[in-house]
């Protein structure tokens, strides 16, 4: 299998082109689902609606909590690699099962707002997509987080520089 080089700005725009597919999926599937909520369903049953109360929650906060907690640990081990081609590579990884883990969270908590019509399900899809855009990929994110060393970040930062 041929490996194609990847320049900086080419690396940094497929970083960012997965990211906005992820978050504009995420909003387009909100605005859908309250479109069809408040038009078509009937709200469910409201002891289950109660269990919910408690259960999305946890499912949210495990969505921050996990992804965070596995970016930190794959970013330990990319601080150790010896390239920067290596580290890119598994940053970004690293930065989908982040955003994996956040649009899991998303997506459960979207699907119970279908079932319950209880816009404080929709309101935690929201606080997930606020943090989903405090999380947008940068040169100078992306450098501080795998705290890369001077020549590392300038080549990173020249947008023709080879890097994959």
């Amino acid at each position: 299998m041929d490996l194609q080089s990847q320049t900086s700005r080419e690396y940094i725009r497929s970083l960012i082109l997965v990211y906005f597919g992820l978050l504009t999926g995420q909003i387009v599937f909100a605005v859908i689902t309250f479109a069809v909520n408040k038009q078509l369903m009937e709200p469910m049953a409201e002891d289950l609606r109660v269990v919910f109360i408690y259960i999305v929650p946890v499912f949210v906060i495990n969505g921050f909590v996990t992804g965070q907690l596995i970016y930190r640990n794959r970013l330990r081990k990319i601080k150790r690699l010896d390239t920067l081609a290596s580290k890119l590579g598994e940053y970004k990884s690293a930065f989908m099962i982040r955003l994996a883990m956040l649009e899991g969270a998303f997506l459960f908590a979207i699907i119970i707002y279908l079932l319950t019509a209880d816009l404080i399900f929709m309101g935690m899809s929201g606080i997930i997509i606020a943090y989903f855009l405090v999380l947008r990929p940068t040169i100078d994110r992306i450098s501080a987080d795998m705290e890369l060393n001077s020549t590392e970040r300038m080549k990173l930062e020249r947008e023709d520089e080879i890097i994959t």
